[in-house]
């Protein structure tokens, strides 16, 4: 513009002086070299006093590494729970399923109790899902066990969290309809090699269990050729297995796949919101039970109200008859092992 306005300039002057002017084209560059200067100088002045100054590259020193996430002390995922199970094929690797011995010797808490005495597991579902319940969980002193759902965020932490305190764990086994396990999860109806391998690659993220269960969430045990699958992959290495609403009597599925595992069985719940009064009242059927047939399971939903109801039921009349155990002692007592 600067440049046109001196090349204007030039030729309203020639039409005044009637003088002879130079050809155009120099005009036109005498204009631009008069330009260039000045708004190299106008630039300069706008990014000194109007610009704000540009940040400094970052120093990689400075930037701080990337680590674990902890809530309350435990380490727990950076997702947040309750999301859709992890893909095995992303999962990092665990390595072959290998123990030390059977599962329901190696991974066991330390326990002793008459053969006289009844017991009663108490078995909490999905103890992963909350991480901040882990404070109150990881400190009572009854003698739980801890439910992981094999796959869901915060597996193997809460599971190793919970051997460390000194509780058993319980895998318990995703279960799905038919099509809908996305390479994640057992499905109903799955032949028996598909199962086995399944279970395999599940088992890899909780080798410190004692047993294997299926979620309160699961509303039916898997049938005879995901049994004889899930059995297949674990009855070696000394697994348990548990199923839940049902009675001891009534095991008649896991008694046709014929299960090389110790099978126990749980006909009693305790659900999301149960209050204080409703938790004693389903241990109290629990001790009624396990004083005619020796050992009882109870599945429950855990949350604080919950734990705290069953530290004060451990000191009522009903508790005295009874004494609280770890699940695999309770299998053994069950299966007659």
């Amino acid at each position: 513009m600067i440049a046109l306005s001196g090349w204007n300039m030039t030729k309203r002057k020639r039409f005044v002086d009637d003088e002879p002017q130079r050809p155009w084209i120099l005009r036109f560059l005498g204009g631009v070299l008069v330009a260039v200067p000045f708004c190299a100088v106008a630039l300069a002045l706008i990014s000194l006093f109007v610009l704000a100054p540009g940040a400094p590259p970052p120093d990689p020193a400075d930037a701080a590494p990337a680590g674990p996430v902890f809530i309350n002390g435990i380490e727990v995922a950076a997702t947040p729970a309750n999301i859709a199970p992890i893909p095995i094929a992303s999962q990092e690797t665990i390595g072959p399923l290998s123990l030390a011995g059977p599962a329901m010797v190696v991974n066991a808490a330390a326990f002793e109790a008459d053969a006289l005495v009844p017991l009663i597991a108490v078995v909490l579902d999905d103890s992963a899902a909350d991480p901040l319940l882990h404070a109150v969980l990881f400190a009572i002193e009854v003698p739980v066990t801890v439910g992981v759902i094999v796959g869901n965020p915060g597996d193997r932490e809460t599971a190793m969290a919970a051997r460390a305190a000194g509780f058993e764990v319980v895998a318990e086994l995703p279960l799905m309809g038919p099509g809908l396990g996305d390479d994640q999860a057992l499905e109903y109806g799955m032949s028996e090699v598909a199962a086995a391998a399944r279970t395999d690659a599940l088992m890899r993220r909780l080798p410190m269990a004692v047993a294997v269960s299926r979620p309160m969430a699961a509303g039916a045990p898997p049938n005879g050729t995901v049994l004889r699958g899930i059995d297949g992959a674990l009855a070696p290495h000394g697994f348990g297995y548990l199923d839940h609403g049902i009675a001891v009597e009534d095991t008649s599925t896991a008694a046709a796949a014929g299960l090389a595992m110790p099978v126990g069985a749980s006909r009693y719940a305790i659900m999301p919101g149960a209050s204080a009064a409703e938790v004693i009242a389903v241990l109290n059927l629990a001790a009624s039970d396990a004083a005619l047939r020796g050992a009882a399971v109870v599945f429950a939903s855990p949350s604080e109200q919950v734990l705290l109801a069953m530290q004060l039921w451990t000191g009522t009349g009903d508790a005295s008859a009874v004494q609280l155990a770890p699940l695999s002692a309770v299998i053994r007592r069950q299966s007659g092992g």
